[in-house]
C-alpha cells in the first residue's frame, strides 16, 4: 500500500528521534563515565596526599595510622562512600589499615622498585578488601631514619558506578530535550515541504481536467515564498513542461481537424460524382468520363494521404545524421530539375564564390536533405513564375547556410504568416500546405533550420542552415 510523503517523513522522524535519543544517551553516559573516573582519581590522590600529611605530623606520637572518614564523590545527589586506607612499607608489609582491609601484605607489584618520596599513582585493587577498590597511593619519608612509607586511599568501584548511574536520568532528559528540538525542526520543515508538494499535486490533478493540460489561471504551479529552492525549480519546470505539452496537443488537434477538412472535400466530390453517375443508365463514353473524374479525385486523395503520412513520420521517425558533401546533394537535386527548369525558362545561377563555396561537408541526412531541396525547387516551378534562381553558399566555423532566391512574384503577406503551418496555402496556387511544414521539420531534426524572407526587388528567398562537419 502506498504511503503519503507526510507519513513517510513522520515515520522517518520518529525513527531518527529514537535513534538520536539512544546515541545521545550513550554519548552522554560515556562522557559522564570518563568525567566521574577522572574526578574520582583526582579526589583520591588529594585524599592520599592529605592523609600522608597527617601521618607525617602524627607519626611521632601515634605511629602508623589511618583515618576512617567517609568520602563524598564528585557527582550530584550522591551519598558519601566508605573510605578504605592502609599504610605499607618498602617490604609490602601493612602497618596500619581501616577495618575492612583484609590483607596484611600488599601485592608485590605495589612495592616493586625502591620507593621515592612523592611517588604516586592510581590503581585498581583486587583482594585487598571484600569488594573491588579504586585507589591512589602516595609515598613519603617518615621519622629520623628516613624510612619511606606509602599510603593507599580507595573507594569501592560499586560506589563509583552508583554515583554514575545516579545521573543517568539527567542524561536521558537532556537527550530527550535535544531530540524534541530536532523533531520540532523536522516537523516544521516537513510541514513546509509537504504543504507545497500537496499544492503542486493538486494543481497537477486539476490540470488534466478539460480539453487541455494547463494549470489554468486560478491554479498556477507556484509554491510559497519560503519554500525550498528545489520546489520552486520543480514548479517552474512543471509549468514550462505542461505549456509545451499543451501546445503540442493543440497543434495535434488543429492538424487532425484541418486534415479531416482537407480529406472531406475530395471524398465529398468523389461521392457526388459516383452518385450522379448511378442515377440513370449512361453510355460507355459517359461512364468512362465519370470514371476518369473519380480516378482524378482518388489520385488527389492518395497524394494527400501520402503527404499526411510523411508529415506524421517527420515528427516520430529517427533521423540519423552524418557528415555528407553538400555540393553532391545540391548537384543531384539540380540535375533532377534541369529539364523542368529549361521548359519553364528558369536559369540557375551560383552566387558569390560559385560552386567552390559548396565544397564543404555538413552534418545532415542525405535523403532528407534531397527531399527538402526538391520541395523548394518544385515550389519555384509551380508557384514563383520566376526566370532566375540564385544559389548562394555561406560558411562559418560552426554552420553552413544555403540561400535559394528567385525573382518571381513572391508570397502575399496573408500567406507568408502561415507558410510553415499545415494546410495553410493559397487558393490561387493550390496544394495542401504540407510541403514546407515537412521540409522545416526535416531540417530541424537534422540540427538545422529552414527560413523564409521576401526579396525587396521581388521574389522569395529560402535559407537552409546546416551544422558544419569538421
Amino acid at each position: 500500500m502506498r504511503r503519503s510523503l507526510r507519513s513517510v517523513m513522520v515515520r522517518a522522524s520518529v525513527a531518527a528521534s529514537a535513534g538520536t535519543v539512544t546515541i545521545l544517551t550513550a554519548v552522554l553516559l560515556f562522557l559522564l563515565h570518563r568525567h566521574v573516573h577522572t574526578q574520582t582519581d583526582t579526589l583520591l590522590l588529594h585524599l592520599a596526599v592529605s592523609e600522608a600529611a597527617d601521618l607525617a605530623r602524627e607519626f611521632s606520637s601515634k605511629g602508623a595510622h589511618v583515618h576512617t572518614d567517609r568520602v563524598t564523590l564528585p557527582m550530584l545527589d550522591t551519598e558519601a562512600a566508605e573510605r578504605h586506607a592502609l599504610v605499607f612499607d618498602s617490604t609490602c608489609r601493612v602497618l596500619a589499615k581501616t577495618p575492612k582491609i583484609v590483607v596484611d601484605v600488599v601485592p608485590t607489584a605495589w612495592c616493586a622498585g625502591p620507593p621515592s618520596s612523592g611517588d604516586h599513582r592510581h590503581l585498581d585493587a583486587e583482594g585487598i578488601a571484600a569488594e573491588s577498590l579504586r585507589g591512589a597511593t602516595f609515598s613519603l619519608v617518615i621519622g629520623d631514619e628516613g624510612e619511606i612509607l606509602t599510603l593507599f586511599v580507595g573507594v569501592s568501584h560499586e560506589a563509583i558506578d552508583s554515583s554514575l548511574w545516579s545521573v543517568v536520568p539527567m542524561a536521558v532528559v537532556l537527550a530527550v530535550l535535544a531530540v524534541a528540538v530536532i523533531a520540532g525542526v523536522l516537523a516544521f520543515v516537513s510541514g513546509r515541504v509537504t504543504r507545497d508538494l500537496d499544492q503542486l499535486a493538486e494543481a497537477c490533478a486539476q490540470s488534466g481536467e478539460g480539453s487541455s493540460i494547463d494549470p489554468g489561471p486560478g491554479r498556477p504551479f507556484v509554491v510559497s515564498d519560503d519554500a525550498p529552492e528545489e520546489l520552486g525549480t520543480l514548479a517552474r519546470t512543471l509549468s514550462a513542461l505542461l505549456e509545451r505539452v499543451n501546445g503540442l496537443l493543440q497543434s495535434q488537434a488543429r492538424f487532425v481537424a484541418e486534415a479531416a477538412h482537407e480529406l472531406r472535400t475530395p471524398v465529398t466530390a468523389l461521392q457526388g460524382e459516383l452518385e450522379v453517375t448511378l442515377r440513370r443508365p449512361r453510355s460507355a463514353d459517359e461512364y468512362r468520363e465519370a470514371i476518369e473524374e473519380a480516378l482524378a479525385d482518388t489520385r488527389r486523395l492518395v497524394g494527400l494521404s501520402e503527404q499526411l503520412l510523411t508529415a506524421a513520420r517527420a515528427h516520430t521517425e529517427p533521423l540519423p545524421v552524418a557528415p555528407i558533401p553538400l555540393r553532391a546533394v545540391l548537384d543531384e537535386s539540380l540535375a533532377r530539375f534541369a529539364s523542368p527548369f529549361r521548359s519553364h525558362g528558369i536559369e540557375v545561377i551560383f552566387g558569390d564564390q560559385g560552386r567552390r563555396s559548396a565544397d564543404v561537408r555538413v552534418k545532415a541526412h542525405a535523403l532528407s536533405t534531397g527531399r527538402v531541396m526538391d520541395n523548394l525547387l518544385q515550389n519555384v516551378i509551380q508557384h514563383a513564375a520566376a526566370t532566375e534562381l540564385t544559389l548562394t553558399v555561406a560558411c562559418t566555423a560552426s554552420d553552413v547556410r544555403v540561400r535559394i532566391a528567385d525573382n518571381g512574384r513572391g508570397v502575399r503577406p496573408d500567406v507568408e504568416s502561415g507558410l510553415f503551418t499545415p494546410f495553410h496555402h493559397s487558393t490561387e496556387t493550390g496544394g495542401h500546405g504540407l510541403g514546407l511544414t515537412i521540409s522545416r521539420d526535416l531540417m530541424r531534426r537534422q540540427g538545422g533550420d529552414l527560413d523564409f524572407e521576401p526579396v525587396e526587388s521581388g521574389g522569395s528567398a529560402w535559407t537552409l542552415t546546416f551544422a558544419r562537419a569538421g
